[in-house]
């Protein structure tokens, strides 16, 4: 009975270190063999060895022993982040399938997991830095060549690769949310144009651009909640009385539209640059009567206004 359970604690204790050989293995994989191999430009070596790190990060988080230790958590966000990149860089058809939303799902976890231990955290906001200037880098092409939808993904893949290590990339949210909106998905568009609103990116225009974006969803309800909140906040900014203008008109209340002007002017009627501002929205609507008499009304308050 004694040699048994000798035997079974030596069995458990082996295997328990065959996964931490497989932890290990991978990082020196990793860091010994691929990184010298992508300094040196030797892309063949670069993918049998990243594919051999994958080999055994992935059985070392399959396993219980090691699937939450944060150096297998660690190894496993980066390896998979630096597939990505390779694939990319060598034009890689074998690599590229591997990546999926499944895949990047898995990196953008495991970056999280290891970001949560202080040991590893600055380590993981390295991987996570990196992931984001490769998706930068692929929507930036698909871009280019017009493939709105595909550059969209990448730029929100961009985004959620930040938020894995607690940052917000307001930047990957603005580009995912115009790209959304030239690939016609407006209501993608209108959730991060909203968001980049809340967090004060771009001021006013934010709000615009998500009211406009709601709008074009035929979303009139959510376009004119976020509208109010950006009048609330910017009260004179022309973007945003236009943007309520073609909203109201889209609603088809073009009266209400005027009256939202004509209670901006009541609120503060000696204020020259709202009937500046006005008379210009006028001027687009060719109401040029009403234009000249809100023009006129500025230079009334001052005779010496410029504009």
């Amino acid at each position: 009975m004694k040699n048994s359970i000798l035997v079974g604690a030596l069995l458990v204790s082996s295997l328990s270190f065959g996964q931490k050989k497989n932890e290990t293995s991978a990082a020196v994989e990793f860091k010994n063999k691929y990184a010298p191999a992508m300094q040196s430009g030797d892309m063949e070596i670069a993918k049998k060895t990243i594919l051999s790190a994958k080999e055994y990060i992935d059985l070392a988080a399959a396993h219980p022993d090691t699937k939450a230790s944060t150096k297998t958590l660690y190894y496993k966000g980066a390896i998979y982040a630096a597939i990505v990149d390779l694939a990319d860089l060598k034009k890689d058809s074998e690599l590229a399938a591997l990546v999926n939303d499944a895949f990047l799902q898995e990196a953008v976890q495991s970056i999280r997991g290891a970001a949560e231990d202080r040991k590893w955290s600055e380590d993981a906001n390295v991987v996570s830095y990196n992931a984001r200037v490769t998706c930068s880098r692929l929507g930036t092409a698909f871009h280019d060549n017009e493939k709105f939808a595909e550059a969209a993904k990448q730029y929100e893949w961009q985004s959620t690769f930040a938020t894995a290590v607690g940052v917000i990339d307001s930047a990957a949210i603005y580009y995912g949310a115009v790209c959304s909106e030239k690939a016609g998905d407006f209501k993608t568009a209108a959730v991060g144009y909203s968001e980049l609103a809340k967090i004060g990116y771009k001021g006013a225009t934010a709000y615009t651009y998500a009211s406009s974006a709601f709008r074009k969803a035929g979303d009139i309800a959510s376009a004119k909640k976020i509208i109010n909140e950006g009048q609330a906040k910017y009260p004179s900014d022309k973007e945003l009385l236009s943007e309520l203008v073609n909203l109201n008109i889209d609603d088809g209340n073009p009266a209400a539209a005027e009256a939202a002007l004509n209670a901006v002017i009541a609120a503060d009627p000696d204020n020259k640059q709202l009937h500046y501002l006005i008379g210009t929205i006028y001027i687009d609507l060719k109401e040029n009567e009403k234009a000249e008499k809100s023009l006129n009304k500025a230079l009334e308050i001052d005779p010496n206004y410029i504009d």
